[in-house]
Parts: C-alpha cells; structure tokens; sequence
C-alpha cells in the first residue's frame, strides 16, 4: 500500500542519513585528524564517485591469489553500503547499520584522539 512505500522510504532514508554520517566522519578523520585538506578532498571524491571500486577489485584479486575464495570486501566497505541498501533488501540493512556504527565511532575516535595529541602539547 501507499502507507507501506512512505514507511518504508523514510526508513530508507534514516539509515542512508546514518551511513552519510559514517562517511563524515571518515572524511573528518583526514582533513582534521591528519591535517590534511588534500587527503580529505582526494577520500572524498574517491568514496562518492565509486573509484574505490577499482581498489576493491584489486583486493579481491589479492585474496583470491592467497586462497580466500568467493571474498568481496565490498560487502564491508562503507560506500558500497550506500549504493546498495534498502529496507526492501534486508541482506544489507543489518549490515549497513552495524558498518555505520563501526566505521563512524571508530573514525570519530580517530579524529579525536589525532586532533588532541597534536594540537594538546
């Protein structure tokens, strides 16, 4: 039904707002935590336009030389998450929101603790 769709599009957002944040603090990691405006833009552009996919099929190949067969790091990447999730598609909502969380406190925590150990002397 049409109520259904509305749910189910305003919960597809809430959880794209929540892997844009993850994202965030990704590229708040690189501009604030190293200090580094360039390494922040390059990460930027490199998650939002899709050019970690070449990286991506780069390590995939790499694990499949050393024996992990059927490997995807896709599935654990923070961008791939975005392009992909949907309420619909339950396969990646769990996992969308657990790599959220993950990658967004540990990058947060990252940021932090650089900005403070170099700017606390």
């Amino acid at each position: 039904t049409a109520d259904d769709k509305v749910i189910e599009g305003l919960l597809t957002l809430a959880l794209k707002w929540l892997i844009s944040m993850a994202i965030s603090a990704i590229i708040l990691f690189f501009t604030n935590g190293l200090k580094s405006n360039v390494l922040g833009y390059i990460v930027t552009i490199c998650l939002c336009f899709n050019v970690m996919n070449a990286v991506y099929l780069g390590i995939n190949y790499a694990a499949d030389k050393l024996g992990a067969k059927n490997f995807d790091i896709s599935e654990y990447a923070i961008d791939t998450f975005y392009d992909s999730v949907s309420v619909m598609n339950d396969r990646y909502v769990v996992s969308s929101i657990v790599g959220s969380v993950i990658y967004g406190g540990v990058f947060l925590f990252l940021s932090v603790w650089f900005f403070n150990k170099k700017d606390v002397k």
